[in-house]
């Protein structure tokens, strides 16, 4: 597979895509998110799922 230019800016295009997503979906991170039930159970479960994918 040849990398162009164009394929490597549509690459560039898609991640940058994604993580827009991904920011929009994340909590804003401040001492009472971190201090609750919520941010309690997503701070654990986060390293799990990357554990998961290695």
């Amino acid at each position: 597979m040849t990398i162009t230019p164009s394929t490597l800016m549509r690459g560039a295009a898609v991640a940058g895509a994604m993580f827009i997503g991904v920011q929009i979906g994340h909590p804003h991170l401040a001492a009472d998110f971190i201090a609750s039930t919520a941010g309690f159970i997503r701070g654990c479960v986060a390293p799990a799922s990357v554990e998961a994918r290695s």
